[in-house]
């Protein structure tokens, strides 16, 4: 594990960060790419890309500071004020981030009358694409930790802010791993105009919301919970079905069902 990939005196550079931004390079370089191979306009992505970005990471802190009252509110003051901005902190949430580019790309894509499904595909593959770097750079962190195992696999972490001293599930390796099957097949199928406009943002976000939803049995870290239940079991569980039920509803899977009720 390194969490620090550079030191000289006073100025440590953070391998998470390093991580962050190559992710966001190559998300952004693919997306680019991606828009051109399938002849979108660049002038929507020139104009409105930082402003996406930049909504995206409004929420993500947000989300994060909701997720986290004790910590911003418990002795509220000009000091726990700046800390409300101070996103180097690492104080990002992930479902905030991914709300934040879908509401701002869906608002923006409508303003400009874009072709919304076929920049679905492309965002999302570009999104999951750069993702894997936020996995990697998690792992060399220590944090999104996994839970104990005694498979062979397990991997102990000396970190002091981890509290297992046994080897835990390198999750952070499985979402890596995944995200490489999953952005490789879906990029083939987009390029090579395999399936319906619309169907790989569909499946790249039942895909992905199904295995993080699996993902957090096999997690050891502290997360907000409700009902005693873990925030990201909910938000994966019912991004699941929601979007199951859109991709299903495109192809009228539904009217069977429904006919029968009538009856």
């Amino acid at each position: 594990m390194y969490p620090i990939l550079f030191e000289y005196g006073q100025i440590a550079i953070n391998t998470l960060w390093v991580f962050i931004i190559a992710g966001f390079l190559v998300s952004s370089l693919s997306l680019t790419k991606f828009a051109l191979t399938l002849r979108l306009k660049l002038n929507f992505l020139r104009i409105y890309f930082f402003k996406i970005l930049l909504s995206g990471l409004i929420i993500s802190r947000i989300v994060f500071i909701f997720e986290n009252p004790g910590y911003y509110f418990s002795d509220f003051g000009f000091n726990k004020l700046f800390e409300l901005i101070s996103i180097w902190d690492k104080g990002l949430s992930f479902w905030g981030a991914i709300a934040g580019i879908i509401i701002a790309f869906y608002w923006y894509a409508k303003r400009m009358r874009e072709n919304m499904i076929k920049w679905g595909d492309v965002l999302t593959v570009s999104v999951l694409l750069g993702m894997i770097f936020g996995y990697i750079g998690a792992f060399f962190d220590g944090t999104n930790y996994g839970s104990p195992t005694e498979l062979p696999w397990g991997i102990s972490f000396e970190n002091i802010e981890i509290p297992y001293t046994i080897p835990i599930h390198p999750v952070q390796i499985y979402g890596a791993l995944f995200l490489i099957a999953l952005t490789t097949t879906l990029a083939i199928l987009m390029l090579k105009n395999k399936v319906k406009q619309g169907n790989i943002m569909f499946i790249g976000i039942i895909s992905y919301s199904g295995f993080r939803f699996l993902e957090e049995f096999w997690r050891g870290n502290e997360a907000l919970e409700i009902f005693g239940t873990r925030f990201a079991h909910i938000a994966s569980g019912l991004i699941f079905i929601i979007s199951l039920i859109f991709f299903l509803n495109r192809y009228n899977l539904f009217d069977p069902i429904i006919k029968k009720l009538k009856k």
